[in-house]
């Protein structure tokens, strides 16, 4: 392994041997939306969850890595709408999973390294396998970042070495599938030094087929010291470009996620040493299709270690970044989660679990604005976090006859307990209420669906027609427009048509 990965291997050992993990227990509280929540997941040996993909709000994907004996193997885990389960997949000793990206249920790609070589694996809607790769020149090679804009076209991106020590060349990796193959396509490598400065690709994000954009470093070594500077490669459906970057070099610096909207806008997320003591503070450049800017964000203390790993974006006003914030004469905190509202980035809140524990999350992932994952680490392993929804509920369909079976969706309620279901309806200025059979109950993260008859007891009522969903201290209504044509008002003639509600 080279240095430069050994360090960071070495970092998420020892950040595992020194948190505290999550518990399901503390997922039976629902805290305020907009609050990011653990959620319970497989308990594995050392996990270490790198990278989350979501199809839809019942189908994400999590992969990383486990240590079952001191060795790593990759692992994957699936959240279907109720919890997140483990799947088996190929695996040997010192494989690594580093990024996900799905283009539908039966379509996902994953990422990494296994032994001194790459790693890539597909799943079909039923199983994983490996997947064949060209041949990489260097002695170790490794992919960190994987994204599709269709199922005829991926990009990975990543690095190359010839050497295993510190000062060896380390050059710039990108493959692309085509819909049957994988194959390296040439990056060109730094732009300031012509020595080998090592450059490393940690992320990759597409619009289009010909507009893709990768993000990384690169390192210059001057002595004893190592210099570190963002680097940008654009694609543009013929080749890859270097670009220069808004930060200048200095020790520390670097890039390690990016997302982009459109050709006109792509964020990039990492760190830079601007801290107290050589600390790390958080870095964010934007793309404005012309050049790239830093924004400012914020950081919990100029003492602390604050580093953005991931972002992702649902819209130019709705973005999500997620990290560290590691303080290391202060008490343990929870992961950092920073959001763009379209005019600033501010620190939102993150439930922490146990008071003894830091928490680490190294990627994130939102099916819409409010629908949001993250994954990291903690103490005994892997890490899921959700974005808490404000309490709602959708009905569909939303109008018919008595009778009509209709399908309850709740998001933002009380984590794992009883969901109550009732239909009222207002006459003659008196309330009638009837209790449905839902029989469901929420999720680790306040989610629950179910179906229901709208009774026929209510039939030729005038509205409003209410569905109420209630769980714990949560509740939320939306509203049915009953059809049909209203009965007649004589209570003889009700009786014979089956009504008996209240006159």
């Amino acid at each position: 392994m080279t240095a430069r990965r050994a360090v960071l291997a070495c970092g998420v050992v020892l950040a595992v041997m020194f948190l505290v993990s999550s518990t399901s227990t503390a997922a039976t509280v629902s805290p305020p939306a907009g609050t990011w929540v653990p959620v319970s997941s497989p308990l594995v040996s050392g996990g270490d969850l790198a990278s989350v993909s979501c199809v839809a709000v019942s189908d994400c994907w999590a992969v990383g890595f486990s240590q079952p004996n001191r060795s790593d193997y990759s692992m994957t885990e699936h959240w279907k709408g109720a919890k997140w389960t483990t799947v088996a997949i190929p695996d040997r000793a010192d494989d690594h999973l580093s990024s996900i990206d799905c283009v539908s249920s039966s379509d996902c790609w994953s990422v990494g390294s296994a032994g001194t070589g790459v790693l890539i694996e597909h799943w079909n809607g039923t199983d994983w396998s490996m997947v064949h790769t060209p041949p990489v020149t260097g002695t170790i090679s490794q992919l960190n970042s994987v994204t599709c804009t269709s199922s005829l076209d991926c990009w990975a991106a990543g690095d190359r070495g010839v050497g295993d020590d510190a000062g060896d060349p380390v050059y710039a990796m990108a493959e692309h599938w085509n819909g049957s193959t994988w194959s390296v396509v040439s990056v060109p490598n730094g732009t300031v030094a012509k020595e080998h400065p090592p450059t490393y690709l940690t992320g990759v994000s597409c619009v289009g087929p010909a507009d893709c954009w990768a993000s990384g470093d690169y390192d210059l070594f001057f002595g004893l010291s190592d210099w570190v500077t963002p680097v940008f490669a654009h694609w543009n459906g013929t080749r890859w470009t270097t670009t220069t970057t808004a930060d200048g070099s200095q020790d520390g610096t670097g890039v390690a996620g990016i997302t982009c909207i459109s050709s006109s806008e792509c964020w990039a997320v990492g760190s830079r040493n601007d801290g107290s003591d050589g600390n790390s503070q958080t870095l964010t450049e934007r793309w404005n299709g012309t050049r790239w800017s830093i924004v400012k964000t914020p950081d919990v203390s100029t003492s602390s270690d604050d580093r953005l790993a991931s972002v992702t974006c649902t819209s130019g006003s709705n973005c999500w970044a997620v990290g560290s914030e590691l303080g290391y004469d202060g008490p343990p905190t929870p992961a950092l989660t920073e959001h763009w509202n379209g005019s600033n980035w501010s620190i939102a809140p993150s439930a922490q679990v146990s008071k003894k524990s830091d928490y680490f999350l190294n990627s994130v992932t939102c099916t819409d604005a409010d629908d949001c994952w993250s994954v990291g680490n903690s103490a005994s392993g892997a890490l899921v976090e959700w974005l808490v929804r404000p309490t709602s509920i959708s009905i569909r369909p939303t109008s018919g006859p008595p009778g009509t079976r209709v399908t309850v969706w709740g998001v933002g309620f009380t984590f794992d307990k009883p969901v109550t279901v009732t239909y009222q309806s207002d006459h003659s200025g008196k309330a009638v209420e009837t209790n449905l059979a839902c029989n469901a109950s929420t999720t680790v993260n306040g989610v629950f669906s179910c179906k229901v008859s709208i009774p026929v007891l209510n039939a030729g009522l005038p509205g409003p027609h209410t569905v109420t969903a209630t769980s714990g201290g949560s509740t939320a209504s939306a509203s049915f427009d009953l059809t049909g044509e209203r009965l007649p008002t004589s209570a003889g003639a009700r009786q014979a048509q089956g009504w008996w509600g209240s006159s």
